[in-house]
This record gives structure tokens, sequence and C-alpha cells, in this order.
């Protein structure tokens, strides 16, 4: 794509993000996925694969479920990533529904997920078990850490009062290898003043 057609992109979702309608989130989720691998292994300071998009999380005594923006592993880890690129949609009760589960129990709730899941759509369900089966850890025992790349959320956020959050950097504080063509997607994403942060649950005594 050249660089013409990349800044009129850019310049419009500038412009469109300020309608009230208008969901960013949706059209910058492609290029923060393009670079989440290098993104996720500098601020953790490992190694970070990307498994796959909008992973399933079964609704209690339903087969329903909420989307996980992206599932991402360590060789030990898995990674639960959550985008947002609006302060107020950071919600502390989806928060607390990543740190209160297991990967485990993930595991099962996507089996009955799947079972119940209309045969027309089972063949995307295939595919999505596929690429969990291709996840391969050094140990046996797999921790969920919880990332968000968002805004931080004022302090007055119940999120704040709720959720521990741990070291936080800016995207713009990142450092990546980037090829010479990439430096214009990735200052593009440098302009939303995102922050990529791990939570954890609060301590309260």
């Amino acid at each position: 794509m050249s660089t013409k057609v990349l800044n009129e992109i850019f310049k419009r979702l500038r412009e469109y993000k300020d309608f009230p309608n208008y969901q960013l989130e949706r059209r910058v989720d492609i290029f923060i996925n393009y670079f989440l691998e290098r993104i996720l292994s500098a601020y953790l300071e490992k190694e970070v694969k990307f498994v796959c998009p909008e992973f399933p999380l079964k609704v209690e005594k339903s087969n329903s479920s909420t989307k996980l923006d992206y599932l991402c592993k360590t060789n030990n880890e898995v990674i639960f990533v959550e985008l947002k690129t609006d302060s107020n949609s950071i919600d502390h009760n989806q928060a607390l529904s990543y740190l209160n589960t297991d990967w485990k129990k993930c595991l099962e709730d996507l089996k009955k997920i799947t079972k119940a899941t209309k045969p027309k759509y089972r063949e995307k369900y295939n595919t999505l078990n596929a690429a969990i089966s291709r996840m391969e850890f050094e140990t046996g025992d797999h921790p969920i850490k919880v990332v968000y790349i968002a805004p931080l959320p004022d302090e007055k956020n119940e999120f704040l009062k709720k959720i521990n959050v741990g070291k936080s950097k800016l995207l713009s504080e990142i450092k990546i290898q980037l090829d010479e063509d990439e430096n214009i997607v990735f200052d593009y994403l440098k302009t939303l003043k995102l922050n990529i942060f791990e939570i954890g649950k609060m301590n309260i005594k």
C-alpha cells in the first residue's frame, strides 16, 4: 500500500474519531494486530506469540460468549489482551472476569461452546480449535496474564478503584524493530496515546 493511501486512511481516522457513533477501535484493530507480537514482547521483555483474535469466553449458565480481543502466549503463560481506544469504554467488571478465570476452564468452556454451535458455523470453530491445539508450552502450568492496550482511565474511574494497574508504558515509549515502510503506520498508532499495562486484582485489606 502506498504512502499516499496510508496517509489518507490515517487522516480520515483522525477526523472520524470525533463523530459520536464512529467506532475507532474496530478500524485500528488490524494495525495493532499487525504489531502485536512485537509490542507485547518489548513490554513483557520475553517472546510473545499471537494465537487468535476474538477468543470466546463462555457466559455463565449459557453457551453464548463474550469475546477477548486477542489471545497470545509466552513459553509458559497465556496472555489475554484487551484493546480500547476510549477510556470510557474500559469496564472493571470485564477486567475482573478476565482475572477470575483460568486456562483449564477456558478450554473446557470452548468445548461446550463448540458443541453447541450450529453446524454452519462449526468450521470456524474448528479453525479456532486448531489454533489452540498448536499452542505449546514448556511447563504444565499455564497462568494467565491480562494486558490492556488502552488510554489510562481517569483517577475517578471505577476501574482504578477495583483493579490494580501494574507498570504502564505509552505505546510511543515501546521500542520495536521497524522496517522503513512500517514507520508510517506505527507513527499513527503513537498518536492515539495508548498505554500498555498489565492488570491484577486489587489487594483489599
